[in-house]
């Protein structure tokens, strides 16, 4: 499209996972807006409210999340989604582009659908989409190495290669922040319910996910964790978290450390609710690893020294040393090439703000003259159809 189409308009950046949606405008270093991709409807269907305010009416209201692994779950809740986006932020759709953070392999009818919602639905006036791990690695500036995106429901390793995600090599694994969610929850209402009861006993998805994010950890090695499971103590004194009816619950320091370990050995969770697919998984430092010698050989020191961590899973205390040691454990000491070697030199990076490292690489790329020209203009659209987004791609 012409440069003086949107020449000058902010964008509005946008990313909707699973759980959260983070949005804002181009060039803002943080996003404006973070709220929950759920839509409640009240029973008669007169009332309909998105995000904070219809988790905070849970009992009340008939909550279901618009998109299911990143992919919608139903498109009239997708569109309920992005009007809230849109009046949140109080822009008007047609006139600001849009740039859309793409799940990994987004299916192509996902795609085209929500083309056909945001040029029909909302008349944007030109709109890209970009993949996750590229905008995950572009925010910190390079446009090679091996993203590690631990989302709400799967972690994908991707190396990405001159901005170019290199998907034959990408490992996935069927393990994010809402398994995790379930497995705190299953242990602490196990053990509740193993007391007689109690105010862990039928845990909602909303609590756990609180109580996870708040006091979760990563124990600092296998080792240390089995001797916590085998109550010979250690990991710091136990938690307490008030729930919202005031009953103070005492988490000890297996129970804040259990969910953080099935990332790192999924396995021990097989048996947990929805765990059965974990018992052939891998740990993250091992999947990253297969992404790496998934590449060619030529290219692999430059993705071992730049490992990139992204997603609020992350953002566990002791996530990333465990992740570090366990990765440089794994990775050789020298990369050979015929009979030429050199030292392998591991950097594993993670910003403070990594939970919206793919929303600031968005913001960013959308401020950049490069934008304007990646961009699917809707004249363009309408002579194309929505198949043009899988036509046109960075």
């Amino acid at each position: 499209m012409s440069d003086e189409d949107i020449s000058g308009l902010l964008a509005v950046v946008a990313d909707c996972g699973t759980s959260t949606c983070r949005a804002g405008m181009s060039g803002d270093e943080a996003p404006k807006l973070s709220f929950p991709t759920v839509v409640g409807r009240s029973a008669d269907g007169a009332e309909c409210v998105v995000g904070a305010e219809a988790q905070a009416r849970r009992e009340e209201l008939a909550l279901r999340c618009a998109y299911s692994s990143k992919v919608a779950s139903s498109w009239e809740d997708v569109e309920r989604v992005w009007s809230h986006l849109f009046g949140q932020l109080g822009v008007h759709p047609n006139e600001h582009p849009v740039l859309v953070c793409e799940p990994h392999l987004s299916p192509k009818f996902h795609k085209e659908r929500l083309a056909q919602l945001l040029f029909e639905g909302f008349s944007v006036p030109a709109l890209l989409t970009q993949s996750q791990a590229v905008l995950a690695l572009f925010s910190t500036g390079a446009t090679h190495g091996v993203v590690v995106d631990a989302g709400e429901s799967a972690t994908h390793v991707v190396p990405v290669w001159d901005g170019t995600p290199l998907n034959t090599a990408m490992v996935h694994v069927g393990l994010g922040g809402a398994h995790a969610s379930s497995f705190f929850a299953g242990a602490l209402s196990a053990r509740a319910q193993g007391a007689g009861g109690g105010a862990l006993a039928g845990l909602d998805g909303v609590l756990a996910r609180q109580l996870k994010e708040k006091h979760a950890r990563v124990a600092p090695s296998a080792e240390a964790f089995d001797a916590l499971a085998a109550g010979a103590g250690g990991g710091g004194a136990p938690s307490t978290h008030k729930l919202p009816d005031g009953t103070a619950v005492v988490l000890g320091a297996q129970d804040c450390a259990s969910c953080g370990e099935a990332f790192f050995r999924p396995e021990l969770f097989g048996d947990a609710p929805g765990g059965a697919a974990l018992r052939q998984g891998c740990g993250l430092p091992t999947a990253a690893m297969r992404a790496v010698l998934n590449c060619p050989v030529a290219i692999r020191p430059s993705l071992y020294n730049n490992v990139i961590l992204c997603g609020g899973t992350t953002l566990m205390p002791g996530f990333v040393e465990r992740f570090t040691g366990e990765l440089s454990a794994l990775a050789p000491a020298v990369h050979a090439v015929g009979l030429h070697s050199t030292k392998v030199d591991l950097k594993v990076a993670a910003s403070e703000d990594r939970a919206a490292a793919v929303w600031r690489g968005g913001s960013l790329l959308a401020t950049m003259p490069i934008f304007e020209k990646l961009c699917i203009a809707k004249s363009e659209y309408d002579e194309s159809g929505p198949s043009i987004i899988n036509r046109k791609t960075f």
